[in-house]
């Protein structure tokens, strides 16, 4: 805050201001108990201006400078508590955002068996993955540990459902629908996971297919996070149909997608269509078929008619992966009001 930006402030309450001037607070009972209110709002959309409604800001209804509350701190009676200790009056955003069935498709081949790539040193859980897989296998498990403690909130009921895939000639679920184990449980899940045979891609792109339809909710959105080293190949059309099956699955009408030049025919389309992301690990020279579905699904998101984008993409590690509206706890934001500053 100016002046002198990188000089460090003490913040004192106007209550206190006044106090210490030894003068009357001019200001009337009414300002007094809106100055004394913290400052932090609610992040969740629904408190924006439309184009017919102001905005309705949701303040945290603490003291101002009020220490930061636990999670499962029972004063915030129907309303709920922000990762950052903010108490809020009204619904948590986090349980009105889009959840997802996110599939996960781990490469078990016996080339994953190579240690050009090993798990995350230092990182949670790391000598542990490193006993059973210190190869490529451990990275991706490492990867998706960091990747499921990230979106899982202490305190909070995880809303997206997992599924793991493992693939090499053959292709076995291991998670199925998961929605309750923490991450710890969902490592244990897979940790015996041996690796052998050769990678077949099209096999897993069906399976995943197959679980995907056979899950299907209306109130989760798919997402399929594809894992591999990429040394073999996909078949353009298996990646049409599993995207396309979820743009029909999720349609008030059905898309006509042609296997031409030009794949797509323009049809109306009102799904949530797959959120598909292609991650490498191993030698970038082998990432072509990866890429190849990445673009693929991100053809078929295009096209749909969404109240948002839908994210796809191929990536190199899985942390730079952004599903839509994936926090599982807000957090707030603050707009301070008008301060005075003595120098």
């Amino acid at each position: 805050m100016l002046p002198n930006p990188d000089r460090g402030k003490d913040w004192i309450s106007h209550k206190l201001f006044w106090a210490r001037t030894g003068f009357k607070d001019p200001y009337s009972s009414s300002d007094q108990a809106e100055f004394a209110r913290c400052d932090a709002q609610c992040t969740g959309k629904e408190h924006e201006a439309t184009a017919t409604t102001d905005a309705r800001t949701s303040y945290c209804t603490l003291p101002i400078f009020h220490p930061p509350q636990p999670l499962n701190w029972t004063g915030a009676g129907n309303g709920y508590v922000s990762a950052d200790g903010h108490a809020f009056a009204c619904v948590n955003p986090n349980n009105i955002r889009q959840s997802f069935h996110v599939i996960f498709v781990l490469d078990r081949s016996s080339s994953m068996s190579e240690r050009d790539r090993i798990p995350l040193p230092n990182a949670p859980c790391s000598s542990l993955i490193s006993r059973y897989h210190n190869n490529r296998f451990g990275a991706v498990l490492s990867s998706l540990y960091g990747f499921w403690n990230s979106h899982t909130a202490t305190g909070c009921t995880r809303r997206d459902s997992y599924t793991v895939i493992v693939f090499n000639e053959e292709s076995k679920i291991i998670v199925d629908q998961d929605h309750t184990s923490s991450p710890d449980q969902l490592l244990n899940k897979v940790l015996a996971t041996s690796t052998s045979g050769k990678a077949y891609f099209d096999g897993a792109s069906k399976k995943a297919q197959t679980c995907m339809e056979n899950n299907w909710a209306a109130d989760r959105a798919p997402a399929i996070i594809f894992l591999s080293n990429g040394e073999c190949n996909a078949s353009d059309s298996v990646i049409y149909d599993l995207c396309n099956k979820a743009v029909e699955l999720g349609s008030a009408l059905i898309s006509i997608l042609s296997r031409s030049s030009v794949p797509f025919t323009n049809a109306l389309i009102t799904s949530q269509p797959l959120s598909l992301h292609a991650v490498l690990v191993g030698n970038s020279r082998r990432s072509e078929f990866l890429r190849r579905m990445a673009t693929i699904a991100e053809q078929v998101a295009r096209i749909a008619r969404t109240s948002q984008p839908v994210p796809c993409g191929y990536t190199e590690t899985i942390d730079t992966i952004r599903l839509p509206e994936t926090s599982n706890l807000a957090a707030s934001f603050t707009k301070p009001k008008a301060s005075l500053i003595r120098q």
